[in-house]
């Protein structure tokens, strides 16, 4: 997971003692601005180009494309990783899923507003 790969990130679960709690979905405006210590909620998914590596300590950045299945552009920043596995990747709050896409994919969710999953 390497700086230019294209992946689609999905909330998982919280993890273990999270310093923030995950936002319920009736409770989190998409593009809003989150409240101080909640994160983005379970089931949150977007897709996009990473703009560093993934490493334990720094926060996961992420060029969006796609957000919840509609094609958004903007800047995802997680919490800080503190683990890292094969898919997936654990943070100060949150556990996500990851996968890597193949670049052809990623330009036909952004043209048809799909996600890679519907695929």
């Amino acid at each position: 997971m390497k700086n230019g790969d294209r992946v689609v990130l999905r909330k998982i679960r919280p993890c273990e003692n999270p310093a923030a709690r995950s936002a319920l979905w009736s409770e989190y405006t998409v593009g809003r601005m989150k409240p101080e210590n909640v994160s983005i909620p379970i089931g949150y998914e977007l897709e996009g180009i990473l703009l560093a590596d993934i490493s334990v300590g720094r926060a996961m950045t992420v060029d969006r494309a796609v957000r919840n299945g509609v094609a958004r552009e903007g800047l995802f920043l997680s919490s800080p990783v503190t683990r890292i596995f094969p898919e997936v990747i654990q943070t100060e709050n949150s556990v996500y899923r990851i996968r890597i896409m193949a670049a052809q994919t990623m330009l036909l969710c952004v043209k048809t507003g799909t996600t890679g999953s519907d695929q």
